[in-house]
C-alpha cells in the first residue's frame, strides 16, 4: 500500500440534480468523514446554474467536488465514465441508493482498484417499494445482487435495514448502523412548554402514501370532538395536496386540519417551537431528517411503529411509538404529559449527535480498512 493518506470518495450521480433527504444525508457524512480523511464528491456534471443548498454546503467544507461525464441523461440509464487512476488501493469508496446501473459500474471499477466498497441505502430496499417495481425477467434484481455481492459493507441507519439489502443480495453483508445526527440546536430555538399552542404538527413532502398522510387524516376523525387542530406543511407532491385536501372535506375535519406551503427560516422555527407536538405517520422511512430535527429540538414526538428509527428512538426516550387507533389516541395524550419533550428530551438525544454517532462512525471506517487490508 502507498503512503498516500486513506481518501474518501462518494458517489451520487444525481447529487447536483435536486435536493434531497439523500443530499442532505451525502453532505453530513463528508464533513464526519472530512475530520479524519480527505474526501471527494463524485456526481454527473450540472446542467443549470441552480445551486441546491446541500451542494453549497458541500462546497463550503474541505471536500474536492468532481462533476464526472456521464452517458445517458436520466437516472436510470446513467454510465459514469469514472477517473479510475484517481481511485487507490485502500481508498474508500461510498455509493448511495441503488437499482441504478451507475451504482453497479462504480462499484465494479472501485473494486478493481482495491478500494473499499461501502453501500449506503437510503431506504431502497423496502418491501413497499421492491414488491411494485418493474422488472422484466428479473434482470434489475439480478444486476442489483450483483452491485450488492461487490460491496465491502453496508452503512445503514439502523441495523434492521440491513437484512432488507441482504435479503436482495442473496446473503449476509457485514454491516455499521450509524443514523443521520440529530443537528446541534441553539437554546433560543430550543422547545418549551410554556411557548407551546394547542396544535400538533407535520412537516414533509405531501407523498400520500409514502408518508402515510391518509392514514394520519383518517386517525384524526377518529379523535373525540373537540379535536385538536393539526398543521400539515411542505410540498406538493403528483397532487397529494389535493387528495388530503379531499379526505378532509370527506371525515368533515374542515376547520381542524389545515395544509400549508413548505416553510423556512424563522417562519419554520416559530412554527415548530409553538407546537404542542409533532407527529410521524410514515408507512416507511430510512432515517428522517425532520424527525431527527424535531427530536433533537425537543419537541414531543409520535412515531409510527412501522419506521425503521421507532424503535431505537423510543429506547433511547426520544421519541413515543404507536401501532393503531387506540395507541396514537394514548400517544398523543401522552405528548402532553410532564417529562416529555424539552430539556429532558434534548439531553437524551445527544445518543444522537453528530459528536457521538461521528467518532462511531470514523472509528468503523478504521477497523473496515484495517481488516480489508488483512486480507
Amino acid at each position: 500500500m502507498n503512503n498516500r493518506p486513506t481518501k474518501v470518495i462518494h458517489y451520487y450521480a444525481r447529487f447536483g440534480e435536486h435536493r434531497s433527504g439523500v443530499t442532505e444525508s451525502i453532505a453530513t457524512w463528508l464533513r464526519i468523514a472530512s475530520a479524519e480523511y480527505p474526501t471527494e464528491l463524485w456526481m454527473a456534471p450540472l446542467r443549470h446554474r441552480v445551486v441546491h443548498r446541500d451542494l453549497r454546503v458541500v462546497r463550503g467544507l474541505d471536500t474536492e467536488i468532481s462533476e464526472v461525464p456521464h452517458l445517458g441523461r436520466r437516472r436510470p440509464t446513467y454510465l459514469p465514465l469514472l477517473p479510475w487512476w484517481r481511485i487507490r488501493r485502500g481508498d474508500i469508496f461510498v455509493v448511495h441508493e441503488g437499482w441504478v446501473l451507475s451504482n453497479t459500474v462504480a462499484v465494479a471499477i472501485a473494486r478493481a482498484r482495491g478500494a473499499v466498497c461501502i453501500g449506503v441505502p437510503h431506504g431502497v430496499y423496502e418491501p413497499q417499494l421492491t414488491e411494485t417495481m418493474r422488472d422484466l425477467l428479473g434482470v434489475r434484481r439480478l444486476v442489483e445482487r450483483m452491485t450488492l455481492r461487490g460491496l465491502d459493507r453496508l452503512h445503514v441507519f439502523y441495523s434492521s435495514e440491513a437484512e432488507l439489502a441482504e435479503a436482495v443480495a442473496g446473503r449476509g453483508i457485514p454491516s455499521g448502523a450509524f443514523p443521520n445526527p440529530a443537528p446541534p440546536v441553539a437554546p433560543t430555538a430550543a422547545w418549551n412548554r410554556d411557548g407551546a399552542d394547542d396544535y400538533y404538527l407535520w412537516l414533509g413532502r405531501f407523498d400520500v402514501k409514502h408518508k402515510g398522510l391518509d392514514r394520519l387524516v383518517e386517525l384524526w376523525a377518529t379523535l373525540d370532538a373537540p379535536r385538536p387542530r393539526l398543521v400539515l406543511a411542505g410540498p406538493d407532491v403528483d397532487g397529494g395536496k389535493a387528495v388530503v385536501r379531499g379526505l378532509i372535506e370527506k371525515l368533515g375535519l374542515r376547520g381542524t386540519v389545515s395544509m400549508r406551503d413548505s416553510v423556512d427560516g424563522a417562519e419554520k422555527a416559530e412554527l415548530i417551537r409553538r407546537a404542542a407536538g409533532y407527529v410521524h405517520p410514515s408507512r416507511w422511512e430510512s432515517c428522517s431528517m425532520i424527525l431527527n430535527e424535531m427530536v433533537a429540538v425537543g419537541v414531543p414526538s409520535l412515531v409510527t411503529e412501522g419506521i425503521h428509527a421507532a424503535e431505537p428512538m423510543r429506547r433511547a426516550g426520544v421519541v413515543t411509538t404507536y401501532a393503531d387507533s387506540t395507541s396514537f389516541r394514548a400517544g398523543l395524550t401522552r405528548l402532553r404529559g410532564s417529562g416529555v419533550g424539552g430539556q429532558p428530551q434534548r439531553e437524551r438525544a445527544l445518543a444522537f449527535s453528530e459528536a457521538v454517532v461521528g467518532d462511531s462512525y470514523r472509528r468503523w471506517l478504521r477497523e473496515t480498512i484495517v481488516e480489508r487490508g488483512d486480507r
